[in-house]
């Protein structure tokens, strides 16, 4: 009697199915992950970049309040009473990212030695493909969450 050594068809073509169907299941779960990932790393750095001028102005370095101004997919920080009224060649400007942006025109300035925002302030992020927010806000007390 002759021994047959591999694999039927059938039992490849099972095998495949059932690549196919994790394939098919996990892609997509891959991309909201992605997107999820992209936009939590957005957030920690502009929750940085916030809580760092914060701390400027709590030390009140450079002797005058400091704020950051967003726009679309940037942001400004900045050296004075508004981003209008600046100092001028305080700012620093950074990109967000080129798929997320934040609500325009906001912006964010703090008192000179107290670190509390001269008015309470949310800062609305948008992911550009999904239309997912993710909302920072920084109440009356200089609280950011």
């Amino acid at each position: 009697m002759r021994r047959h050594y591999g694999f039927t068809l059938i039992e490849v073509s099972i095998t495949v199915g059932i690549f196919l169907i994790i394939a098919v299941v996990s892609i997509p779960l891959y991309f909201k992950f992605q997107e999820f990932s992209e936009r939590e790393s957005v957030k920690q750095e502009i929750l940085q970049s916030i809580r760092e001028i914060q701390l400027q102005a709590v030390l009140g370095q450079d002797n005058n309040n400091h704020g950051i101004y967003f726009s679309g997919h940037n942001y400004t920080t900045y050296t004075g009473l508004t981003f209008a009224t600046k100092v001028a060649g305080s700012d620093q400007s950074y990109e967000i990212s080129n798929i997320i942006s934040a609500s325009a025109n906001t912006d964010i300035n703090f008192l000179k030695n107290a670190g509390t925002p001269t008015q309470a302030t949310s800062l609305l992020l948008r992911n550009d493909r999904s239309a997912m927010d993710t909302n920072i806000s920084i109440n009356a007390l200089g609280l950011i969450e």
